[in-house]
């Protein structure tokens, strides 16, 4: 009768909209699955290139490049990759100041040798890390130094903090 098909068909109706629920329900966990999965993929490519990174820089500076173990939680990442930069940077200064002394010339080459080598470990790098027009206002600097000193000048710079 008319109140049974009304039953069927409210039941076919509930049905389907079930149906319809599932459907989206199950979609928006695929679209969160796949964006975690992209996630992973573009973490993982994020840290391959980062080694890489790594690598490049320990080759231009003659450091040892460390590969990370198997299994290597993030902290122990963070930590060798700042041991492996510091390393880098150390001896990036030190090429830095054999570059500069190795630019001192003329007839008191050696004797700028000798002022540069004088002065404080962080003063030798801050020169040896200026720009090439400042760098070259200092090596001036030098070599008045080193000529008075072989003049017989004897020239003690001020103690720091002295006016």
């Amino acid at each position: 009768t008319a109140a049974r098909k009304r039953r069927q068909s409210a039941h076919r109706m509930a049905v389907s909209r079930a149906r319809m629920r599932e459907r989206t329900v199950r979609a928006r966990q695929d679209v969160v699955a796949e964006r975690r999965g992209m996630t992973e993929l573009a973490e993982r490519a994020r840290q391959v290139d980062a080694e890489r990174g790594m690598k490049a820089m320990c080759k231009h500076s003659k450091v040892a490049y460390v590969p990370p173990p198997a299994g290597e939680s993030a902290a122990d990442r963070m930590a060798r990759r700042k041991a492996m930069r510091t390393e880098c940077a150390s001896k990036d200064a030190k090429a830095k100041r054999h570059t500069f002394r190795n630019s001192f010339t003329g007839e008191h080459a050696d004797a700028m040798r000798d002022v540069y080598r004088a002065l404080p470990e962080d003063a030798q790098d801050r020169i040896a890390a200026m720009p090439t027009g400042e760098k070259a206002r200092e090596r001036n600097l030098i070599r008045t130094f080193a000529s008075l000193r072989a003049l017989g000048v004897q020239y003690e710079p001020p103690e720091p903090g002295a006016t």
